[in-house]
């Protein structure tokens, strides 16, 4: 994996640890509410920003790992949380009446197509070494 892949996956794990904790230890805000009121109980944002904390702690690790695989990895985790958020919010919007929802999922979403965007850019050749 390259230097800037890997800064920039370094960095998106350093911020989904930091939503996930935001969601896991402050308080709800109402709007947030609203857009995960639909949900089962035990599916609450709270417990949901377990999956982000984990989430960047997988990126952080896939990021590092000395494979070309790992990149997939890190990239795939980094789309599906933001994703899963727009989807949830624009269900609350289009089926539950909440009037912030779509202005969220389109938030969440445009998150979603900027990473879809990197992680398909093609990774630079590397230099040739003289008298190889």
């Amino acid at each position: 994996m390259y230097d800037s892949r890997r800064t920039l996956l370094t960095l998106c794990a350093g911020f989904y640890i930091a939503i996930g904790l935001a969601h896991v230890f402050m308080t709800s805000s109402p709007s947030i509410d609203r857009g995960f009121g639909w949900l089962p109980t035990s599916a609450d944002a709270n417990d949901l920003g377990w999956a982000w904390v984990a989430g960047g702690l997988l990126i952080g690790v896939a990021a590092w790992a000395p494979r070309r695989r790992s990149e997939k990895v890190a990239f795939g985790t980094a789309i599906l949380l933001p994703a899963v958020w727009a989807c949830i919010y624009v269900i609350s919007w289009a089926a539950f009446d909440n009037p912030l929802g779509l202005r969220s999922s389109l938030a969440w979403a445009l998150i979603t197509g900027l990473l879809v965007l990197v992680a398909a850019w093609p990774n630079p050749s590397l230099p040739r070494r003289e008298g190889a």
